[in-house]
C-alpha cells in the first residue's frame, strides 16, 4: 500500500466540507489566502534574514557547516571560533551579525556533508535551491492525502491552508531543515500503513537531521517492540554514524557531543533561551523564573531538568498506553494515534522552535482523515482551525518571545489532550475499523 492507496477514492481530507455549504470554511480560506498575501507583502525589502532577498539566519548555520566541509576543514567542524570566522565572512556583505557573534552549526556531521554541494553556490542562490527542495517536500505531504488533479480545488485549498500556516512560512523564510523531518515522518507513516516496518525504519533515519524531533517516536516504537523497524533504523543510523566519523574523526564526534552537552546548559548564550521554547521545557523554565526560586543558574538547570524528565515520563506512559491499544496500522484509529505522537514529539522535544511546528501539517491531515472516516468531519475541521489560528496569531500579533512561546506550548498541550482523549476512547472500546 502506498500513498495512492490511502486516498484511492480521491476524496479531499482537509476541510473537505464543500465551500458553498460552509460559511466557516469560506471565512477560514479567505483568512489563509489573506495570510499568504500578507507574507508576500512583508517579504520585499527585508535585509538578511529575509526571503527571498538572501540567505537568512538559520540557513546561514547550515551553509557554514557545508562551507567548512567544502574547504577541507571538516575535522574542525565544531570549532566555534572557526565557525564564527567562516560565518562572519559570509554575513559581512549583508551587514548582519548574530546575537553572540555566531549562530552555531549544531547538527550531526553528516548534515554538513549534505549541505556541502550547496556551499558551492553563493549564499543567496544556495538558499533558494534549498527552499525549492523544502517546497517539494511539503507538497509531497499534501499530495499524500489529497489525490486527483494537482490543479483541483481540493488540492489548491489544502495547499493554501498549509502554506499560510506560520511555522511553514517561517521555516521557508529562514531556510530551515524542519521539512526534512516532515518528509521523513510522512514516509514512515506511509510505510507503516503498508505494514512495511523495514521501510519505516529507514525513513526515520532521515529524521536524524534533527534527532531531538524523533526521540519520542523512536522511543515509542522501542517500547512497542517493533524490532524490525528498530533494526533498520539502527542500521541506517550506523551508516550515518560511519559517514560522520569519516568526515570529522573521533575527536570531531567528541566535540559534537561536548557541544550538545554545553548547549543544553546554555541559558542566554548565542541565542539559546530555554524559556523561549514553545514546549514543555520552555514552560518549566518560564514557571521556574515566574516563581523566582532563588537558586544559582546551575541549580536551576538541574531542578528544571528533573521536573522536565518527570513530566515527560508521565506523558510518555499515557501516550504509550494509547498506542498499545490501537496498533492496527490499516485502521483509521492508527492515523489518529500517529497524529498524537507527532504532537507529543514536539511538546516533549528538548529543543523546539517555531519552524519545527511545521510538523503539525502531517498531524492535521491525519486528524481530518480520521474524523472524515468517523463521519464527524466538522470536529476535524474545528481542530484544524484551532491549531492553525492558535499558533499563527501569537506570531502575527507580535507577542513577546516568552509569552508567545507559552501560548503556543499551552495550545500544543490542549491539542495533545484532545487527540489523546479521542484515541484513548477508541482503545477502550476497541472499535477500530480497517481501511
Amino acid at each position: 500500500m502506498g500513498a495512492a492507496a490511502i486516498a484511492a477514492d480521491g476524496k479531499p481530507f482537509v476541510l473537505a466540507v464543500p465551500m458553498n455549504t460552509s460559511r466557516l470554511t469560506n471565512y477560514f480560506l479567505a483568512y489563509c489566502i489573506g495570510l499568504i498575501v500578507g507574507y508576500a507583502l512583508y517579504i520585499p525589502g527585508r535585509r538578511l534574514p529575509g526571503f527571498p532577498t538572501g540567505g537568512p539566519g538559520d540557513f546561514a548555520a547550515f551553509y557554514t557547516g557545508g562551507r567548512i566541509v567544502l574547504e577541507g576543514n571538516s575535522y574542525h567542524l565544531y570549532d566555534l571560533e572557526m565557525q564564527g570566522r567562516v560565518q562572519q565572512s559570509l554575513l559581512t556583505p549583508y551587514g548582519w551579525q548574530f546575537e553572540g557573534g555566531l549562530l552555531p552549526f549544531n547538527n550531526p556531521p553528516f548534515v554538513a556533508l549534505l549541505f556541502a554541494p550547496l556551499a558551492i553556490l553563493p549564499l543567496r542562490w544556495a538558499y533558494h535551491v534549498w527552499n525549492l527542495f523544502s517546497v517539494l517536500m511539503i507538497l509531497f505531504c499534501v499530495r499524500t492525502f489529497v489525490r486527483g488533479r494537482a490543479a483541483s480545488p481540493e488540492f489548491l485549498r489544502s495547499t493554501a491552508i498549509v502554506f499560510s500556516f506560520f511555522p511553514v512560512f517561517e521555516g521557508l523564510w529562514q531556510g530551515q531543515s524542519s521539512f526534512v523531518i516532515l518528509f521523513a515522518l510522512t514516509l514512515a507513516y506511509l510505510a507503516l500503513k503498508a505494514e512495511r516496518e523495514s521501510v519505516a525504519g529507514f525513513s526515520l533515519c532521515l529524521g536524524l537531521v534533527k534527532p531531538q524531533l524523533i526521540l519520542v517516536p523512536v522511543a515509542m516504537f522501542l517500547c512497542l517492540k517493533r524490532w524490525r523497524l528498530l533494526l533498520k533504523f539502527g542500521l541506517g543510523g550506523i551508516g550515518l554514524f560511519a559517514i560522520s566519523w569519516m568526515l570529522v574523526g573521533t575527536q570531531g564526534l567528541i566535540s559534537y557531543i561536548t557541544l550538545m552537552d554545553s548547549m543544553f546548559r546554555w541559558m542566554t548564550l548565542k541565542g539559546m533561551h530555554p524559556s523561549y521554547l514553545p514546549n514543555l521545557r520552555g514552560v518549566v523554565y518560564r514557571l521556574w523564573a515566574a516563581f523566582q526560586f532563588q537558586t544559582g543558574a546551575g541549580s536551576a538547570a538541574v531542578w528544571c531538568s528533573i521536573l522536565i524528565l518527570a513530566a515527560t515520563a508521565a506523558i510518555f506512559v499515557l501516550v504509550l498506553r494509547i498506542w498499545r491499544a490501537n496498533w492496527k496500522p490499516r485502521s483509521f484509529e492508527f492515523d489518529l494515534c500517529f497524529a498524537v505522537i507527532v504532537v507529543c514529539g514536539l511538546f516533549l522535544s528538548p529543543y523546539l522552535y517555531g519552524h519545527d511546528l511545521a510538523l503539525l501539517v502531517l498531524a492535521g491531515f491525519l486528524v481530518v482523515r480520521y474524523f472524515d472516516h468517523k463521519g464527524t468531519l466538522p470536529a476535524g475541521n474545528w481542530i484544524i482551525c484551532l491549531g492553525h489560528v492558535g499558533i499563527t496569531l501569537p506570531y502575527l500579533l507580535g507577542l513577546g518571545l516568552e509569552l508567545r512561546a507559552q501560548v503556543v506550548a499551552v495550545l500544543l498541550a490542549v491539542l495533545m489532550l484532545i487527540l489523546g482523549r479521542e484515541a484513548g476512547s477508541n482503545g477502550r472500546t476497541d472499535t477500530a475499523v480497517t481501511t
